[in-house]
């Protein structure tokens, strides 16, 4: 193949600066800093780079490989990439890699995710803030050329769990609002590889007691404790786990080395990361925090009346003088924080965390400085818990 019949393959559309934008902005790292080498060298020879690195851009036609196996690029392509890689284009290409790790992280991590919980982990991590209209454009740019998810019903979803028409719907279910597990940045990004492995002390527990038992190579050692996390992840039963060793030709010398084994796959089982605790592991208790602003609000964003135990205003939302409450208000203070503890028993939390900090409702009550009642709701320290004490009493 020549450069001229490689143009004349290529679609006159493909050749406009508008899409050769978004079709180089999609391209991963390895594969700009390929085609750049290719545009600076007198001569690449395909059989030198890994083929994985010029499917992408082949596929447009802005690659070709010609008889000689010269990776060759047409002169108006050459020219095309030179008009659009400036500084915006560096600049948005940094952030859309940087933001196509965390897609990646998250789905790997949660198994389905939204684009605006995405948003929201990027912000929380990072100085540099993205809005939603920028992430769903280079969201919109990501797909358009295979990944390991895909945006479907409003989520961002990996791709196994599309295969059969119940499984994502499943998975939402048994997610429920449950909190996502969120590691700090470095430890995050690490789930941007699909093929990470998060090689805790149960992972490694696994490990050394497969090899010590079993005597197994160290090779398929790994691939055997690769795919029964995956396993663990995917909450597969356990006969999945055992048929793993199964299908490899793997036998158990006797019931008390297969009790071993099983209680080690148990253990990592108990300690992995699945999507259904949206990254928690099934040993890691969930706790809802349940709190009342007290008159740390404002009316005019509540359409309530600020209250407190005392009308002292608070210094930093000094807006509206706080109601004190009365008898009545505070015992349904008590009865909605006793409603919310059941329903979130119903929802399957492990525990709950009453707010008591930080000068909100029930931190208020417990400050001499913010409490100057006279009745059974102020004054000593017994009467100023007093709030705090019946609400847990009801339990």
């Amino acid at each position: 193949m020549k450069k001229a019949e490689l143009v004349e393959l290529i679609v006159p559309v493909l050749l406009t600066p508008e899409v050769a934008y978004r079709i180089f902005l999609a391209t991963e790292s390895t594969e700009l800093n390929l085609f750049m080498h290719v545009l600076k060298a007198p001569v690449t020879i395909a059989n030198n780079i890994h083929i994985y690195d010029l499917n992408y851009l082949c596929n447009y036609g802005y690659f070709g490989v010609d008889d000689n196996n010269i990776i060759i690029i047409p002169d108006d392509v050459a020219s095309l990439f030179n008009e659009i890689y400036t500084t915006k284009f560096k600049k948005e290409h940094k952030i859309y890699s940087y933001i196509l790790q965390y897609i990646n992280a998250t789905v790997n991590l949660y198994g389905i995710v939204s684009p605006q919980k995405i948003v929201e982990i990027y912000n929380l991590q990072n100085e540099n803030k993205i809005d939603d209209n920028l992430f769903f454009r280079l969201l919109l740019i990501s797909v358009s050329r295979e990944q390991y998810f895909e945006l479907f019903a409003g989520y961002i979803v990996h791709e196994s769990l599309l295969m059969e028409n119940d499984e994502m719907v499943a998975l939402i279910h048994r997610q429920g609002d449950k909190p996502f597990y969120i590691p700090e940045k470095e430890q995050l990004l690490k789930y941007a590889d699909d093929l990470y492995i998060d090689e805790t002390p149960e992972y490694e527990a696994l490990r050394k007691g497969i090899r010590e038992e079993l005597k197994l190579s160290a090779e398929l050692t790994e691939q055997l404790c690769e795919d029964i996390l995956l396993d663990c992840q995917m909450e597969e039963k356990l006969q999945s786990m055992i048929n793993q060793f199964e299908r490899r030709d793997i036998s158990f010398r006797n019931t008390k080395q297969a009790d071993k084994i099983i209680a080690l796959i148990i253990n990592l089982y108990n300690n992995a990361r699945i999507w259904s605790n949206r990254g928690h592991t099934p040993n890691t208790p969930i706790i809802l925090q349940i709190a009342h602003c007290g008159r740390q609000t404002l009316s005019k964003i509540t359409g309530l009346p600020t209250v407190a135990p005392s009308p002292i205003r608070d210094k930093l939302y000094d807006e509206d003088l706080p109601h004190q409450l009365s008898e009545t208000e505070i015992n349904e203070i008590i009865n909605s924080f006793v409603l919310s503890i059941e329903r979130a028993k119903k929802a399957g939390f492990d525990g709950i965390q009453l707010h008591l900090a930080h000068g909100y409702l029930l931190s208020s009550f417990l400050s001499p400085h913010m409490n100057k009642r006279k009745d059974k709701w102020g004054g000593s320290t017994e009467n100023r818990f007093r709030i705090v004490s019946e609400i847990m009493d009801k339990q």
